[in-house]
C-alpha cells in the first residue's frame, strides 16, 4: 500500500469516526429535549385542584419549617409549634384553603415559608393544634377537633 493510499484510508476513519460523533450528540440532545419535555409537561400540567384534593392523602411535606425567631407574636409562636410538631401539623388540613391557591399540602407547609406568619387561620389552627398536642392528644384526635372548629365552607 502506498503512502498516499494510507493517508486515503487514514483520512476516511477519521470522517466516519466525525460522523459517528455527530450522531452520538445529537441523539444525546434529543433524549434530553424530550425528556426536559415530559418532566416540564408533568409540572406544569396541574389537575382540578377539587380532584387531586380527593385522589392524595393530606401531608407529606419534607421542607424545613422557617425559624420562629424571624416573626414575633402569635405567628412565632405558631412558627414554633410547627418546628416542634411537625408530624402533628403535617396530618391537618388547612382551613385557609391555600392548598387549593398555594399548592400547600398540609397545615405544615403554610409554615415553610411566610404564608403561615401572615395569614390567621394559620396561626390560631396552629396553636389550637399546638394546645391539644400538649394536652395529651392523639393526631387523630386533633385531627377531629381542628376539622370541627375550623371548617368553614369555602367561599
Amino acid at each position: 500500500m502506498s503512502k498516499k493510499e494510507k493517508e486515503e484510508t487514514k483520512n476516511d476513519e477519521v470522517k466516519k469516526s466525525g460522523n459517528a460523533s455527530f450522531y452520538i450528540l445529537a441523539a444525546v440532545i434529543l433524549i434530553i429535549a424530550v425528556g426536559g419535555g415530559y418532566f416540564y409537561s408533568k409540572l406544569s400540567s396541574s389537575p382540578n385542584s377539587a380532584q387531586a384534593a380527593k385522589n392524595t392523602p393530606r401531608g407529606g411535606e419534607t421542607r424545613l419549617t422557617l425559624s420562629p425567631a424571624r416573626f414575633f407574636g402569635n405567628a412565632a409562636k405558631a412558627y414554633k409549634i410547627a418546628q416542634e410538631i411537625p408530624e402533628v401539623l403535617d396530618g391537618l388540613f388547612c382551613y385557609c384553603y391555600c392548598q387549593e391557591g398555594l399548592g400547600h399540602k398540609s397545615l405544615l407547609t403554610c409554615f415553610t415559608d411566610d404564608h403561615g406568619a401572615n395569614c390567621d387561620i394559620c396561626i390560631n389552627e396552629a396553636i389550637r393544634a399546638g394546645e391539644l398536642h400538649k394536652a395529651g392528644y392523639k393526631v387523630s384526635d386533633i385531627k377531629a377537633v381542628i376539622d370541627k372548629e375550623f371548617y368553614r365552607p369555602k367561599q
